[in-house]
């Protein structure tokens, strides 16, 4: 995971504290120190602290396998324009 706060947000791309550049086709901005309603209410897979689960490349996980803490993917950022 990248090491950087967000910025700047553009319509296309989030600019980092540390000078990263992210583009992106749709942004879902959530703040605070914990998860919302609205996120606790979805239906993927969450981390330990309630979040939602995404693995290495930003795409949300429908399911958690205890066992080998691997995840089966449901949608990355770049399938929304598809």
């Amino acid at each position: 995971m990248l090491q950087g706060m967000v910025k700047k947000l553009t319509a296309t791309e989030a600019h980092l504290s540390n000078g990263d550049i992210l583009p992106y086709g749709m942004a879902v901005w959530s703040t605070g120190v914990g998860p919302t309603s609205f996120t606790t209410g979805l239906s993927f897979a969450k981390t330990a602290r309630g979040r939602i689960a995404v693995d290495g490349e930003m795409r949300v996980l429908q399911h958690i396998d205890p066992e080998t803490a691997q995840g089966t993917e449901v949608h990355k950022p770049s399938d929304v324009s598809k």
